[in-house]
């Protein structure tokens, strides 16, 4: 299991519809609307958290959806996979953009002093 820094746990619970409910110190203490569950996180800079409490969490939230350990752990997972493959999409999209605007840069092709003309215009108005 990967070890994650208090931020990015932090991170995480928010993305998952905890509410940063008060906080202890270096204690973030995190709850949701209708449930008893409160989450303490300690967050100390990027100092990653121990493995204990990381499995410690993920026991919790698996007992309290009512799941076994390993389908909880595809749930967290399985968000992360998602989001990863959303970015891949993204990216391929701005590669995409990219290519068509440079193909219509050469197309056709704009002087400097057209885009003078159109802000001239722009700035009369």
């Amino acid at each position: 299991m990967k070890s994650l820094s208090g931020k990015e746990l932090a991170r995480f619970v928010e993305r998952q519809g905890w509410q940063l409910l008060r906080l202890q110190g270096s204690h973030h203490i995190y709850g949701k609307s209708g449930n008893i569950v409160r989450l303490s996180i300690p967050i100390h800079g990027d100092k990653p958290l121990k493995i204990g409490l990381l499995k410690h969490f993920l026991k919790e939230s698996a007992r309290q959806h009512r799941r076994s350990l390993n389908s909880e752990l595809l749930v967290v997972l399985g968000n992360e996979a998602q989001q990863v493959q959303r970015r891949r999409r993204i990216a391929r999209a701005i590669r995409k953009l990219d290519r068509l605007r440079e193909e219509v840069s050469k197309k056709y092709p704009v002087s400097y002093e057209m885009w003078e003309l159109i802000r001239e215009d722009r700035d009369t108005r």
